[in-house]
C-alpha cells in the first residue's frame, strides 16, 4: 500500500520536505474531508489486503489437503479424516 498515494488521490497535498541519500521527509495536508477520505482509503486498502492474504492461505490449505489425499492414495492409506 503507497500510502503517499492515498493521501493524493483523496485530494490532500504531499509535500517532499527534505531527501536525505535514499531517505526521503514528507508532510502531508489538506482538508478534514479529504482525511476522512484519506482514512476510508486506508480502511478499504487494508481489508482489500487482509481479502487477498486470506486467499493465499485458503488456497494453500486446499493444495496441502490435495497433496495429502494424493500420497494417501498411492500408499493405500486411508486420508486424514477432517476435524471439526
Amino acid at each position: 500500500m503507497d500510502i503517499l498515494e492515498l493521501a493524493r488521490k483523496a485530494g490532500m497535498q504531499v509535500l517532499l520536505d527534505a531527501q536525505i541519500g535514499q531517505q526521503s521527509y514528507h508532510s502531508v495536508c489538506g482538508s478534514l474531508t479529504a482525511l476522512q477520505r484519506f482514512a476510508d482509503a486506508v480502511c478499504a486498502a487494508k481489508t482489500e489486503q487482509a481479502a487477498e492474504q486470506a486467499a493465499v492461505q485458503s488456497n494453500s490449505a486446499v493444495a496441502t489437503s490435495k497433496a495429502s489425499v494424493a500420497a494417501a492414495d498411492s500408499t493405500g492409506a486411508a486420508p486424514p479424516h477432517p476435524m471439526c
